[in-house]
Parts: structure tokens; sequence; C-alpha cells
């Protein structure tokens, strides 16, 4: 690695950074951001833990994950459809997120 992060918050940032910039891509690739859905189903069930432990990952909890990148996604889509298939998938991912 050229440039390791030098701290904790520096490295979840960057790790925000790359699951922003996966899921920015998926409609340029005319993949239908629905089945994204697939994957964030996966990040939230394998990517759980506790609270605390979320102290110490570069990533929030599964869930929270998944929310963060949706939230941040949405707004940056140019196509209506693709904001509004993603916002249907934000919303069942928020009733499954306590």
């Amino acid at each position: 690695v050229d440039n390791p992060p030098r701290s904790l918050s520096e490295s979840r940032d960057q790790e925000d950074q790359a699951d922003i910039w996966a899921v920015k891509r998926l409609p340029r690739l005319r993949y239908d951001p629905s089945f994204a859905f697939a994957f964030f189903g996966h990040a939230m069930l394998t990517g759980g833990g506790t609270l605390e432990d979320e102290k110490h990952s570069t990533h929030p909890l599964g869930g929270r994950r998944v929310l963060h990148v949706l939230d941040t996604v949405i707004p940056t889509l140019a196509d209506p459809s693709d904001q509004r298939r993603v916002r249907e998938m934000r919303d069942q991912v928020a009733a499954m997120v306590p």
C-alpha cells in the first residue's frame, strides 16, 4: 500500500469513499441498482457485531453502512428512475435496521 491510513478515522473515510465510488458506477454500467440489494443483504448479515466492535472497525455495522452509502448516492443519480429504485431499496433496508 503506497499511502496507508494513519488513523482509524482516515481508514473509515477511505472505506466510505470506496463504497460510494462502487455504488455510483452501477448505473453507468447499465446495472440495475436494485440488484445490489443482495450484496447489501449480505453486508447486513455478515457485517454485524456489537456497537463496541464498531468502534474499532473501519466500517460501521452492516445495516448502517448500507444506509449511509444509499443516502450518499441517491442525490447523485441523474436518472429519476434510478433514484426511485434506489430509494425503494433504501426504504426496504431501513425497515430491517433497528
